[in-house]
């Protein structure tokens, strides 16, 4: 499998890059959904994608590539094809982790507005939302928070933090969400409400932000992804 064909290409195969032609292909599996700039991609995400697979019982994990992030600086943003092909790098051992511009093809930036139209287009796919720990701290920012947590279950892999903040952050201050802390894999339950929080493999002390400081710091990217 070609996995780095255009965007408008759909290929018939189990882990094809999702096309909005083709939502057929990824009918009745369970996808994890790793949103981010990726910039640049390392080995963190990796490893946090594949303990979510592990943790609840995923089929694949889309790494959705933004175009843009409304946090960071459009002059620090490397461009959308040079960011999908370090994803790809990483992750060429596994075909499980799949690279896909879906919200180039959407016209999305938001992540309200990217599990809005997702769960239109793929009405038959079970999606899961992945993060690190960090992002529960910072998610009363993003766009429709709330909304967001009514419409999809999430996943936070853990990564350093400060001590007692998974037990105080947004996520543990909402009503109706069910709190559940793996140490093992289970057949997760798919359904929004639910939060997961994954603490059973060894944390990864890396950050795409600590990666940029490096490469501006040395003037050199020789390293490319950590």
């Amino acid at each position: 499998m070609d996995r780095r064909a255009p965007s408008d290409t759909i290929i018939p195969t189990m882990f094809s890059p999702p096309h909005l032609r083709s939502p057929f292909l990824w009918s009745h599996m369970r996808v994890g959904l790793l949103g981010g700039s990726f910039n640049p991609a390392h080995t963190g995400h990796v490893h946090a994608a594949e303990v979510a697979m592990k943790y609840l019982n995923l089929d694949a994990v889309w790494w959705v590539v933004s175009t843009g992030n409304p946090f960071k600086r459009e002059q620090d943003l490397l461009p959308l094809t040079t960011r999908m092909d370090q994803c790809r790098d990483l992750t060429a051992h596994n075909p499980r982790h799949v690279i896909t511009d879906i919200e180039s093809q959407m016209g999305t930036v938001r992540t309200f507005d990217t599990i809005s139209q997702l769960k239109q287009h793929f009405p038959k796919t079970e999606f899961i939302w992945l993060a690190g720990t960090d992002i529960a701290f910072e998610f009363h920012k993003w766009h429709y928070a709330r909304e967001i947590i009514d419409m999809i279950p999430f996943a936070f892999i853990g990564r350093p933090t400060r001590h007692g903040l998974v037990r105080s952050n947004f996520f543990r201050r909402q009503s109706g969400l069910t709190h559940n802390t793996l140490n093992s894999g289970i057949n997760a339950d798919l359904s929004a409400g639910q939060i997961y929080w994954l603490f059973g493999e060894p944390l990864r002390d890396i950050s795409s932000t600590d990666l940029r400081r490096f490469r501006t710091a040395k003037r050199y990217y020789g390293m490319k992804y950590a």
